[in-house]
């Protein structure tokens, strides 16, 4: 029997000889057709009976000129918490667009799989509607080497309009902001045609484009969208709450089914935002959803005494705590808001870099 070898000094060690162990790329399996997720060594969905893709959730950092299908990807444009935004340009043309790449910095193996299934029903949102008030998908894929998953979307020119939002000045830039408004009701209105329930309207979602003729409105991310039309997306978000507090409606605060309501519902606090400056409910994200459960929303007149009677009240109808009571759909919200007496409009100032 060999003698024990003594142990090291204290504060050294001793170098390791075993050789490096490759750490493993995590991933899971996605179902093409009803974007359900399972474990990494699931090969077809039990829902649909469709082979599984392979995903992989935390892929090694892209890099400028990595190649994803027919794009490359030129700089990145933000980080977030489940996803990366690179600017980026197809092969074969050069023609610039903007690329949305799935990453996650969690293990918590349920977020993942809700937010790997949120990705692609985004993609399954956007590629339905095509209307000029919504963003285009112009494609969407899995990397075959790496796993990684993205989607590509058209390159816009402008800003969102919550950074417009600090130019404005109302009730001045009343004529501007209507105009915005019958947009975005407009671009909903194809949406709900079409059984998609939005549930995330927010002015960070809705995106302006610089034309000769004004603001041209883009909505945006889908990524939370209800598709109700289609039987195996539909419940894929059940019984959960999904939303941004300060914009939530009322039965979605619930955990309830939501409708097209939902959508009037926060479409009605942007608008509150859009012409007052102010959000009807503030506070931590619990007191704006106890707000929106329970305290009514106050006149917008009191913020903007300018303001038409008849906006003020299209305002407070869309954020009625029911449902019912509110406009039965973006159509006549539409129409509200085309009533609604136009002054001649006003130009939009740059933003004020000081302003905070």
């Amino acid at each position: 029997m060999s003698p024990k070898k003594p142990e090291p000094p204290f504060g050294k060690t001793r170098p390791c000889t075993r050789p490096p162990v490759a750490a493993a790329q995590p991933y899971l399996r996605l179902c093409p057709a009803c974007h359900r997720t399972y474990p990494a060594g699931d090969a077809v969905c039990e829902q649909d009976g469709c082979r599984l893709h392979r995903v992989c959730f935390a892929p090694l950092g892209p890099q400028p000129g990595q190649v994803l299908g027919d794009f490359e990807l030129v700089s990145r444009l933000s980080l977030g918490v489940s996803s990366e935004v690179w600017e980026g340009v197809r092969r074969a043309d050069g023609y610039p667009v903007i690329l949305k790449l799935l990453r996650f910095f969690t293990h918590d193996m349920d977020a993942v799989a809700d937010l790997c299934s949120r990705f692609f029903r985004e993609a399954a949102a956007v590629s339905a509607i095509g209307h000029p008030h919504i963003v285009s998908l112009l494609g969407h894929g899995l990397d075959t080497g790496t796993g990684q998953a993205y989607l590509v979307f058209e390159r816009l020119a402008g800003r969102t309009l919550q950074e417009a939002l600090r130019a404005w000045r109302m009730p001045r830039d009343l004529a501007t902001g209507l105009d915005v408004a019958r947009q975005i009701a407009s671009g909903m209105e194809q949406v709900h045609r079409l059984g998609i329930i939005h549930r995330d309207l927010k002015p960070s979602n809705v995106f302006l484009e610089d034309t000769a003729a004004g603001p041209h409105v883009k909505i945006l991310d889908f990524g939370l969208a209800k598709i109700r039309n289609t039987p195996h997306l539909a419940t894929l978000t059940r019984d959960m709450m999904y939303g941004t507090p300060a914009y939530l409606a009322p039965e979605q605060a619930r955990g309830e089914e939501p409708g097209e309501a939902a959508d009037v519902y926060g479409l009605g606090v942007m608008l509150f935002e859009m012409f007052t400056g102010k959000l009807p409910f503030f506070g931590t994200p619990m007191q704006m959803i106890a707000a929106h459960l329970q305290k009514p929303p106050p006149d917008p007149r009191r913020h903007k005494p300018g303001l038409p009677r008849e906006l003020s009240d299209l305002i407070l109808r869309c954020l009625e705590k029911s449902g019912s009571r509110r406009y039965p759909d973006m159509a006549s919200l539409g129409a509200a808001l085309a009533a609604v007496p136009t002054p001649p409009p006003a130009p939009i100032p740059d933003p004020d870099p000081d302003q905070p």
